[in-house]
């Protein structure tokens, strides 16, 4: 594709170039499928590491990690409360790897693909268990030559899927690796994964009491956005708003819809054009919405960020603010249509000679303007008609 020039730039900043072009894998052949994820502390003396690892990719200098742990401090502080709070952060690692075993299964079912590929799917943390590291060496000991990248974030940012990209190729280079790689770079359309996004929001809705459920307020909780201003080649926001543009674009709820930034819950520094998730359940409290459903719309697993800023502090916040009815929507990994999402892309990362029966194609890539600059975004069309999901109002 000739965009693909386009496409590495967005990883320049952080060292990491991948091939988004689909890996030409022999039948029988094996395939190894990483899932990227940042991982999570598992005690408050990991918290500082944790902040440093998931937040920068690359090496610091003593001055300059000096300076990045004063910019976290306030960060810092409310992780430590969290873990305090939550009892430590083991339990996401294991639902990561539910999602592990799950797609695992997926991919080596025999009705799946034809011709049958061997596919075993991994879990990479930038910290946490297992590291990069340790995942380099698995693949290398198991003999994997070709290898799919899934990063755990519908959305690339270079402030999320650019860190686990970085963070993942320095282990391949301290290993000394050299496997062939398909990077599946964003997925913000594929209709599956908004369909399971669609249901979320649904099963959301239906926890308010019935009379008020056309008056819930959406607001979609987006993280990964704090380089966008910063860096104008980071198509964070724009791909978190094509997400929201594949709900609106088919019907089905009716309910107005708000969309803040994270960064401002968890740091206290407003970093992007977005105001900030406190503030937008500020507004709605003043002007007497009192009904907010918060779908964070960043993560596709349960993650401590969601159970502690927005189901707990969030929610105190949003109790103060007299905002009377407050819920998080669940995140679209249990549904089964997400982990058809899942493997759909990954069977699009292996080309073979023999036709392959799939459902969903990708499209052209979607030109987009931001700041004057060229974003590349995948489109994702399906065979047939769509199931409507929501529209805009208001």
């Amino acid at each position: 594709m000739s965009n693909l020039n386009d496409q590495i730039r967005l990883y320049e900043e952080h060292g990491a170039i991948f091939s988004t072009r689909p890996l030409e894998v022999p039948p029988g052949g094996r395939v190894a499928v990483v899932l990227l994820s940042f991982g999570e502390p598992r005690s408050v003396e990991e918290v500082e590491s944790f902040l440093l690892h998931s937040r920068f990719a690359g090496r610091l200098s003593v001055i300059g990690k000096f300076v990045f742990k004063l910019r976290l401090r306030k960060e810092k502080q409310s992780w430590l409360a969290g873990l305090e709070a939550m009892g430590g952060g083991a339990a996401y690692a294991r639902i990561r790897r539910d999602l592990r075993f799950m797609l695992d299964e997926y991919l080596n079912r025999e009705d799946q693909h034809p011709p049958k590929h061997t596919f075993k799917v991994y879990i990479s943390n930038s910290y946490g268990d297992p590291t990069h590291d340790k995942v380099v060496e698995k693949l290398q000991h198991d003999g994997i030559e070709h290898v799919v990248l899934l990063p755990m974030y519908p959305h690339f940012s270079q402030s999320t899927t650019g860190v686990v990209l970085g963070h993942f190729q320095e282990a391949m280079e301290r290993a000394g690796a050299a496997f062939k790689i398909a990077l599946v770079h964003e997925y913000a359309r594929h209709p599956q994964y908004v369909q399971a996004l669609a249901d979320r929001i649904c099963e959301g809705i239906s926890r308010f009491p019935k009379h008020i459920r056309q008056d819930v307020q959406l607001v979609f909780a987006a993280f990964g956005c704090a380089t966008a201003n910063k860096s104008p080649h980071d198509p964070a926001l724009m791909l978190i708003q094509e997400t929201i543009a594949a709900l609106l674009e088919a019907k089905g709820i009716p309910n107005e819809w708000n969309i803040g930034c994270m960064s401002e819950m968890l740091s206290g520094i407003k970093k992007s054009g977005l105001p900030g998730i406190k503030q937008v359940i500020t507004e709605l409290a003043g002007h007497a919405k009192p009904a907010v459903l918060v779908v964070p719309i960043s993560f596709i697993t349960e993650r401590f960020e969601v159970t502690y800023f927005l189901d707990t502090v969030l929610r105190a916040y949003a109790t103060e603010k007299e905002v009377s009815y407050y819920e998080v929507s669940y995140s679209p990994q249990g549904n089964p249509l997400f982990l058809e999402a899942l493997g759909d892309m990954v069977y699009r990362k292996i080309s073979t000679p023999e036709k392959v029966k799939v459902v969903y194609r990708p499209d052209d890539w979607v030109l987009r303007q931001q700041n004057g600059a060229t974003i590349w975004i995948q489109s994702w069309v399906k065979h047939k008609t769509p199931v409507p999901s929501l529209r805009q109002v208001g």
